[in-house]
């Protein structure tokens, strides 16, 4: 899993329900199929900002891949193999910006500790 640093310091729900999401997140990192690394505010401009995005992989060989592009009044479901390269190009730039798992489960504790 992947998350912005400003998604986990939006206050939605309250302080408490903050505090409960931010804690379950601790706990499924513990999970042995769970990686979660969070991309910091500090590492500046980066490809998510003008919107997200989803790759969708599934087990059965005969299923296709497909981006998902959720919006305010629907969504994209796209199998294009050009725009699923280029999203899964995207995705790695991405994933090479964020904190390593450990160093995001850090950055959750400081923000439940302030």
């Amino acid at each position: 899993m992947r998350a912005k640093e400003s998604a986990l310091r939006k206050i939605v729900g309250g302080p408490e329900v903050m505090r409960e999401q931010l804690e379950h997140l601790r706990r499924m990192a513990e999970l042995p199929n769970v990686a979660i690394r969070v991309l910091a505010n500090g590492r500046g401009a980066h490809l998510s900002m003008i919107g997200g995005f989803t790759l969708l992989g599934f087990p059965e060989p005969d299923e296709p891949e497909v981006l998902y592009i959720e919006y305010l009044f629907g969504a994209l479901h796209i199998e294009d193999m050009p725009q699923l390269r280029e999203a899964e190009l995207a995705f790695a730039h991405l994933a090479s910006q964020a904190l390593g798992p450990e160093e995001s489960i850090a950055l959750i504790e400081r923000i439940l500790a302030e």
